[in-house]
């Protein structure tokens, strides 16, 4: 159990971490190696690491905060969060795994996958935003690979 609390967090500290391999690791390996307990367990704490990122710069943001800014924090709340009580993470995991079932998905970092998949669940169209999620995933893993270059 350690071990995997390691990983995780390790996963979502470093989501645009990739190892110096002749085969270039994707995200959606990692994600059907997981049971279906580490992907729930994987998706909460993504979800918590998350909403504390938020509190944090919440927290940093000097008070009273203007009508604009305080709604422009609210939408980037919304936009992060999931709420398990409306979507079950099984419900949630399970959509996760379905995009993961595209090739062209295996680069997606998983918390960006996690929020794709709860906007289809929610109905919404999904397509832009994986398409930039996919053009995202390559330009940070060229940047690592020119990273590397320069070292």
């Amino acid at each position: 159990m350690k071990n995997l609390i390691l990983i995780i967090v390790f996963l979502l500290l470093c989501p645009s971490l990739v190892l110096a391999e002749q085969e270039r690791p994707t995200f959606s390996k990692h994600w059907q190696s997981f049971t279906i307990n580490e992907k729930n367990l994987y998706l909460r704490a993504h979800n918590v690491g998350e909403i504390n990122i938020f509190i944090a710069v919440k927290a940093l943001m000097p008070e009273p905060l203007d009508k604009s800014l305080s709604d422009k924090l609210w939408q980037l709340y919304t936009e992060m969060h999931i709420n398990f009580d409306v979507i079950g993470v099984t419900v949630l995991s399970n959509v996760v795994s379905e995009l993961y079932n595209d090739p062209a998905n295996a680069y997606v970092a998983i918390g960006e996958m996690a929020r794709i998949a709860r906007d289809k669940i929610q109905g919404k169209s999904v397509d832009d935003k994986l398409l930039k999620a996919r053009r995202e995933a390559q330009i940070s893993y060229e940047s690592y690979q020119d990273f590397l270059k320069n070292k």
